[in-house]
């Protein structure tokens, strides 16, 4: 990533400053994050992104860690990435990267592909999540799986690029979708996360888009201008 992507690129067209650290550029769907100081999460989770991008994957975080990313005060277990829905050997070159970038399965080892092929078919294929662990680092660890819904399959196809200071990429979950899922589940730090979103990204949001989201989930988008924490 070249180190002056981010300069001369916010305040024109449709990239809009957010504050010091945050520019979103809406005409190509791409975040500028500046942060300070990298947590736990974001090492794990942009370790795992990298692997992701190597081996030509295409994923889209979601959940709470999106929040998490850009600011939000807690912490989190599990950082969940959906995986387009690749075969076996797509597994098996997943698997291979993350073991020389220093990750681990937490069901099992993954020291041949015998081993890698009983993983996924006891796990993937069968709709569950396998969770990668980073460097012996327990908590938090990644949890993948692949695209079941039509819901996982809308955030792949909308996914939304955030570069991180100029260096590092994630993709996540479009913003719109995002917040009204987290008013969907529904817990008060579910939604306190969506609140979070929808206060900073609140000059980029596509309203009319938060308004389908919120319908098809039968949510109400009204708690987050209600309910900001």
């Amino acid at each position: 990533m070249p180190q002056d992507f981010w300069k001369g690129r916010e305040n024109s067209g449709e990239k809009i400053r957010l504050g010091e650290s945050l520019v979103f550029d809406r005409s190509r769907n791409i975040i500028f994050l500046s942060k300070q100081q990298l947590l736990p999460e974001d090492r794990v989770a942009l370790g795992f992104a990298k692997v992701l991008e190597d081996t030509t994957i295409d994923y889209v975080l979601v959940a709470g860690y999106t929040a998490i990313l850009f600011g939000r005060g807690r912490r989190s277990d599990d950082i969940d990435f959906i995986l387009d829905r690749i075969g076996e050997h797509g597994f098996m070159r997943l698997c291979e990267k993350a073991r020389e970038t220093g990750f681990t399965v937490m069901q099992g080892d993954i020291p041949s592909d015998e081993a890698v092929k009983t993983l996924y078919y006891r796990y993937l294929a069968q709709g569950y999540s396998i969770r990668f662990m980073y460097k012996d680092m327990i908590l938090p660890n990644v949890e993948a799986k692949l695209a079941s819904t039509n819901l996982h399959k809308y955030a792949l196809t909308h996914s939304i690029i955030v570069v991180i200071n100029n260096e590092s990429m994630i993709r996540i979950s479009p913003l719109e979708l995002q917040i009204a899922y987290k008013l969907y589940l529904g817990s008060d730090k579910d939604i306190g996360d969506a609140v979070f979103l929808y206060t900073l990204f609140k000059e980029a949001i596509n309203n009319d888009g938060l308004d389908v989201w919120c319908r098809k989930l039968r949510v109400n988008c009204n708690v987050l201008e209600a309910d900001k924490q």
